[in-house]
């Protein structure tokens, strides 16, 4: 069950409807919903849900009252998925958007964001530029920009919900999995499921968030390990080729020439997965060769956790065939 809270004001016609999830966030929720409301649009809400949080995050939300601030409260814990169908049910905007909770919004966001929808009517997700807060640690500055998407405007093959449009039309008829247990895995299977359909999905770099997420070394390793597992079964679930990523692919190369003791084959093929991921970082550290240098085993590191997770999500997928 869910409660409502909601401040009236002027009968504006709205058009853009912000949804936040958030859990366990009485730091930065206050950070990222005021961004929101000075959105320099007019015609938007924001309505964030409360997924049941165990700190302070709920009371902090009773204290942000404005006439755009709609507040849903989950009172069990049911993930993302769940609350964002519930908050598109609440939606009155022809566009959904989507931030995380630790995210500051620029103040053109929102109408940056709804801008390419207008060139295209077969375009149903539109994903904006995350940006990442300066870093201060080793591992946050490793994970700067490893989740990226394009440099540039153009059409992509995935987008992520910390900074996302999506048509609430096409959401009505395609709503989150509620089934997909695994974290952020509702992102990859929402985007197949728009290509899927031969509908489009498009990058914009005008559109900007900045994500002040704090990583660690086991954060790093979990995150990129439950990610691998994920990505891999959720594209078995559609049958989308590749299952897995190339680093994938040379990792098990290197693993199978080893135990055959082909040591040449071994190496080469060990040689060329130190490469992918030096050009991957070489992507996103393309004007700091120190940041490059200094953060290439960590890329590593995370590329390998990432890859491993790929492996153990074959093996949950046969075993549960």
């Amino acid at each position: 069950m869910i409660s409502l809270r909601s401040m009236s004001g002027k009968a504006n016609k709205i058009r853009i409807s912000i949804v936040v999830c958030v859990y366990n966030r009485q730091e930065q929720i206050t950070f990222c919903v005021k961004s929101l409301l000075e959105q320099t649009s007019d015609d938007f809400e924001v309505i964030v849900i409360d997924d049941a949080s165990r700190d302070r995050t709920g009371q902090v939300l009773k204290k942000l009252e404005h006439p755009k601030l709609k507040i849903l409260t989950n009172e069990a814990n049911h993930g993302p998925a769940y609350s964002r169908n519930r908050s598109i049910k609440e939606a009155k905007g022809e566009y959904i958007l989507f931030v995380d909770s630790d995210c500051v919004a620029d103040r053109h966001w929102a109408s940056q964001i709804i801008r390419p929808f207008e060139q295209d009517p077969s375009m149903m997700i539109v994903s904006g530029k995350t940006l990442d807060a300066p870093s201060t640690t080793y591992w946050e500055m490793v994970n700067e920009g490893i989740n990226f998407i394009a440099y540039h405007h153009g059409y992509v093959t995935q987008a992520h919900t910390c900074n996302m449009a999506v048509r609430k039309s096409f959401l009505d008829q395609n709503p989150f999995d509620e089934a997909l247990t695994l974290p952020f895995s509702e992102d990859l299977d929402l985007s197949i499921r728009c290509l899927k359909q031969q509908f489009k999905i498009f990058y914009t770099s005008s559109a900007k968030v900045t994500h002040f997420h704090r990583s660690t070394f086991t954060s790093t390793v979990i995150s990129n390990f439950r990610c691998g597992i994920y990505n891999t079964l959720t594209k078995f679930k559609h049958h989308r080729f590749p299952y897995l990523n190339y680093g994938t692919y040379l990792l098990f190369f290197v693993v199978f020439f080893t135990l055959l003791g082909l040591n040449f084959m071994a190496g080469l093929s060990l040689v060329l997965y130190l490469g992918l991921i030096g050009m991957l970082a070489l992507r996103v550290d393309d004007k700091s060769i120190i940041k490059l240098i200094l953060g290439y085993p960590g890329r590593a590191l995370a590329a390998t956790a990432d890859c491993v997770g790929n492996m153990v999500g074959i093996g949950v997928y046969l075993w549960r065939l």
